[in-house]
């Protein structure tokens, strides 16, 4: 049995005014044959609260410097539970959502695991993804985002 990893992540929904999300193309560096696309974001740090960990990870993953107040949410919640390098990752999670014109990515602050295992970071359309057959997180990703834009649109936003 595997060992089992418990953390709590705060993930964001960087969304462009044409609806494609910023992503992360990545694999497990133990099957680096299968590949999945997941929203910018990840570990909250002892002590931060979710909220400052998804300011921290947008700049990190992507280079996009960005105020708490420009982060709407949460957005929504959920629990995924996935295999990654010889472990069990159960991960409860929180979604903010940044709307943002398009931007070319640089990380800044890419950890060892990234390093080692991420692809590409690019906007995406999760729906045509989707129906390429390739694996994309969070499961419904494309309807969460319509979700969103219809609630912005009605708040006027």
């Amino acid at each position: 049995m595997s060992e089992v990893v418990r953390r709590r992540a705060a993930r964001v929904l960087v969304v462009s005014p044409e609806g494609e999300v910023l992503m992360i193309n990545a694999f497990d560096p133990q099957d680096p044959a299968t590949t999945y696309w997941y929203t910018v974001g990840g570990g909250v740090d002892a002590g931060e609260s979710d909220l400052d960990a998804a300011v921290r990870e947008v700049w990190e993953e992507t280079g996009l410097r960005v105020d708490r107040d420009q982060l709407v949410g949460p957005v929504h919640h959920d629990r995924t539970v996935f295999p990654f390098e010889g472990r069990t990752i159960d991960q409860e999670q929180v979604f903010f959502l940044l709307a943002t014109p398009r931007f070319d990515p640089a990380p800044a602050a890419f950890e060892e695991t990234e390093i080692r295992s991420v692809i590409t970071v690019a906007w995406v359309d999760p729906a045509a993804r989707e129906r390429a057959g390739e694996t994309v997180y969070p499961a419904g990703l494309a309807s969460l985002v319509a979700q969103c834009a219809k609630a912005a649109a009605q708040n006027g936003s």
